[in-house]
């Protein structure tokens, strides 16, 4: 949303100091000389001394009486024109990256020249990214500023639970969760732009250490390595797991469904980056719909397998959960290169995942 500044002081009366070296002769023509007068105002005409990028603003030139002028030569930055009957000129304020202060000048046959100043302030729409939708109490999390752009914004100021920062030239915050649980909002905000808002949620510490690795669901999609030619073959590997190790995948829950014809439970969990949703699902024996729900943080402990084998000359290589498989010949029964490599893999046993 444009936001137009309005201040009370709009007319601006320079006078001009006269060079030296001038005799007593043109210091008393000088004088005679009638004064110009710059007047800005915004579309609805309100007087202002500030506007944002991409809106159109007035300049107005009148006289010692406020009468309009006409002919008047204005020059804004390389703009260039004459006031109409009305003595106005109307300009479209440029795109600028950081807010910009724009001299103006006027000129007319007869009267003392005339100088102002109008800042062009830039707009822009913030954007809260964070590393993972939940932080343990007491540890520090990173909280990034981005625009539309995806660009990264310095000078962003940021609060989190009473504490306030401003982003550094990468974009960054660095904040400490607060020693008790639950869920908090973090706010940004610069000058003109959108403001943004996110929220995470703060857990209690957790008393005995886990077995493996634990993930955000985006830690583990960021982790993952996928290639594939469907006439040849399909890779799908993680780059810090191996074959054996144990994964925690530990997040808050988007999606659940249970689908009655298979007699299992779709648990979908997404990560937000702008206006892109990032996703992936996990597959539940029998209905598990009474046990969980909608933003319950629940926990996933896996353990990685890694299969290779071949189907009519299409190759597989692949990093699944050794609970989801079965067999090659009960994954190659129900894959064919129309359908996804899940529906290959059977439902996991509801003994591997916990609500938190």
């Amino acid at each position: 949303m444009k936001k137009i500044v309005t201040l009370g002081i709009a007319v601006l009366l320079l006078t001009v100091v006269g060079l030296s070296g001038c005799n007593e002769a043109d210091k008393n023509s000088s004088s005679e000389d009638k004064q110009l007068s710059i007047v800005l105002m915004n579309s609805q005409r309100e007087e202002i001394l500030t506007v944002n990028e991409g809106d159109t603003f007035i300049i107005k030139i009148i006289d010692e009486n406020e009468t309009p002028i006409e002919g008047v030569a204005i020059k804004f930055g390389t703009y260039v024109d004459n006031t109409n009957s009305d003595g106005e000129v109307i300009i479209t304020a440029p795109i600028v990256t950081s807010d910009m202060p724009y001299s103006i000048e006027a000129s007319y046959t007869g009267y003392i020249s005339a100088n102002g100043t109008i800042t062009v302030l830039s707009s822009c729409e913030l954007f809260i990214e964070l590393d993972s939708s939940s932080v343990e109490a007491g540890t520090e999390f990173l909280v990034t500023i981005r625009d539309e752009s995806g660009s990264r914004r310095v000078g962003v100021t940021v609060t989190f639970n009473g504490q306030t920062y401003i982003s550094s030239i990468d974009g960054e915050v660095t904040f400490t969760a607060p020693d008790i649980a639950g869920e908090y909002t973090i706010t940004s905000s610069y000058h003109t732009c959108t403001n943004a808002t996110a929220t995470i949620t703060v857990n209690k510490e957790s008393s005995e250490p886990l077995d493996g690795v634990t993930m955000t669901i985006k830690e583990y999609l960021d982790d993952q390595m996928e290639e594939y030619d469907w006439s040849d073959y399909y890779t799908r590997l993680q780059e810090t797991l191996d074959d054996g190790d144990t994964l925690n995948i530990q997040d808050y829950i988007s999606q659940i469904n249970y689908i009655s014809e298979d007699d299992k439970t779709s648990i979908t969990f997404c990560h937000q980056e702008g206006y892109s949703s990032y996703c992936d699902s996990f597959y539940f024996e029998g209905d598990i719909t009474d046990q969980y729900e909608k933003d319950d943080e629940v926990r996933i402990t896996a353990h990685i397998k890694h299969v290779t084998f071949s189907d009519s000359g299409f190759d597989y290589d692949m990093e699944i959960f050794e609970e989801q498989w079965e067999s090659v010949s009960y994954f190659n029964s129900r894959v064919n290169h129309f359908t996804e490599y899940q529906d290959g893999l059977k439902a996991m046993s509801s003994s591997v995942i916990e609500k938190l």
